[in-house]
């Protein structure tokens, strides 16, 4: 009997270490996530502030490639220059 008593206070103490262990991985991979979601937000943030800066200047065609994709006699896609902003990839107006 104290030999069994032994055994399981040690299973039982090595459980409560993996548990442990299990919540510290847990709150580590919340903190890293959190910053990987905040440094996310923060890209996200500076390409709305430069399409909102660039959206009078981009083409509405390409959308500033320069590019258009159209499909060909064979109906196969293919990348054609942009017959609005003449491949510049900029709107062009008409003063």
């Amino acid at each position: 009997m104290l030999m069994s008593g032994n055994v399981i206070l040690a299973l039982t103490e090595k459980l409560r270490r993996l548990r442990r262990r299990k919540q510290e991985i847990q709150d580590e991979a919340k903190r890293r996530v959190a910053e990987i979601d905040a440094e996310i937000q923060s890209v996200q943030k500076a390409i709305d502030t430069a399409e909102d800066a660039m959206k009078d200047i981009i083409c509405p065609v390409c959308k500033g490639t320069g590019d258009i994709r159209v499909c060909d006699a064979a109906g196969s896609m293919e990348e054609r220059m942009c017959g609005f902003c003449h491949g510049t990839g900029i709107k062009i107006t008409e003063d």
